[in-house]
């Protein structure tokens, strides 16, 4: 299997299709005892009045801006991630298949 390179005009029509404008599932996750601090300080900035603090990691949903301004503004979180997909297996193999459909390229 050949890979092309992207140009930039087919990159932005592939992130139109296979990506969502908003609502997105973000997850932040952060050093241990510290979540606390990152949601303070996300709410400090107006970033995500609805997010939810987990002992590991901060969850919230929003559009391209909201990633970005965390991206930006938190300095306690060690990254932004982005929930691509959602599934369920009962196998490897389904695991696989499920996987195979996913455009990783983007």
């Amino acid at each position: 299997m050949t890979t092309q390179a992207l140009t930039e005009s087919s990159l932005k029509r592939r992130i139109k299709k296979y990506l969502p404008r908003e609502n997105m599932q973000l997850f932040i996750p952060c050093p241990l005892n510290l979540v606390p601090v990152a949601n303070a300080e996300l709410l400090a900035k107006g970033i995500g009045q609805n997010l939810k603090s987990t002992p590991d990691w901060l969850e919230l949903s929003g559009d391209w801006k909201t990633v970005y301004q965390c991206n930006l503004h938190s300095s306690i979180g060690t990254r932004v991630l982005l929930r691509i997909a959602a599934f369920y297996v009962n196998s490897y193999p389904e695991l696989f298949q499920k996987l195979k459909r996913i455009h990783w390229e983007i």
